[in-house]
């Protein structure tokens, strides 16, 4: 499994109520040719698996922001519906 998504999926399954993980740019729009659209496209189906699981997609987030300029705007954004959901159900368990 892809580094990225067998991180994101560790983390969800153990510990964190959240993960949100940064990419530079906006796909397409990266010296990353082919790199950030593969890792959206893992992210998604990393997403469609955990929710097998009974983990909520929105504990994950990918965010593209060019040298992380949105990046307090993103994890701001993200604290809210977390704080909503309340702990992670699943790392709790200890899956």
């Amino acid at each position: 499994m892809d580094g990225i998504v067998a991180n994101v999926a560790e983390d969800l399954c153990s510990c964190s109520d959240a993960v949100l993980i940064e990419g530079c740019h906006m796909p397409y729009d990266c010296y990353h040719v082919n790199g950030n659209p593969r890792t959206l496209r893992r992210i998604n189906l990393l997403k469609e698996v955990l929710q097998q699981f009974g983990v909520n997609p929105e504990r994950s987030r990918l965010e593209f922001s060019p040298n992380g300029g949105n990046m307090f705007v993103a994890v701001a954004s993200m604290v809210m519906p977390i704080k909503r959901l309340g702990p992670n159900q699943l790392s709790l368990k200890g899956l």
